[in-house]
């Protein structure tokens, strides 16, 4: 059984930088372990765009980071970012209760040419710039349902307020739970109708 890590982008800085106790044959015992499938190395969008972030200002390290990224994750097991996999967890979960089959992307090809460009400077900072704005407005989207869902809980402890009937935590969360879950499943304009009382529960 090869073992599952994911490196985020302090690591692979570590990593190229030699930093934070890292050595050449730490270096070469993590190739070894990857070459061999000892070791799995998943990465994740995050990690792309941090890193993308870093060319208009340091674009010689950027692409020697992104070059270490593409030699040693596995393509296979490349994850999206995290807004994206909740979506996909929930609008699964509205279908049948159940959470989504995977959560890695199916096809990376796309990417790994578009990473490659950049690397090999067929790509400047002005197009790769698009998917950092891209990056910042799924975070905002994502920023503004979590309020949303913040505020109806606020207004709820506001009544309890009013009415001098503060429940514990244990059971304010048992009380509502279902409501708010399909207030936020509704959020991404997806309707819960085939969710049995028995996938609220695996799901809670």
């Amino acid at each position: 059984m090869s073992l599952l890590v994911y490196f985020d982008t302090n690591i692979f800085n570590h990593l190229f930088k030699k930093t934070n106790d890292i050595t050449e044959i730490d270096e070469k015992r993590l190739r070894a372990a990857v070459s061999s499938r000892q070791l799995t190395i998943v990465i994740s969008h995050t990690i792309i765009r941090e890193t993308l972030a870093t060319l208009k200002s340091h674009p010689d390290l950027a692409r020697v980071l992104l070059s270490l990224i593409v030699e040693l994750a596995d393509w296979d097991r490349f994850l999206p970012l995290c807004p994206e996999i909740l979506e996909r967890d929930i609008r699964h979960f509205a279908f049948n209760g159940e959470r989504a089959n995977t959560p890695f992307v199916k096809d990376t090809t796309h990417i790994q040419t578009i990473l490659h460009r950049i690397i090999d400077g067929q790509i400047d900072v002005r197009h790769a710039a698009a998917a950092i704005h891209e990056d910042q407005e799924q975070k905002e989207t994502f920023r503004e349902r979590v309020e949303k869902s913040r505020a109806q809980t606020t207004r709820a402890l506001e009544e309890f307020e009013k009415s001098s009937e503060i429940p514990s935590f244990e059971q304010f969360f048992i009380d509502g739970a279902e409501e708010r879950l399909f207030d936020f499943i509704r959020s991404f304009d997806v309707e819960p109708k085939n969710v049995s009382s028995a996938a609220l529960t695996r799901c809670y």
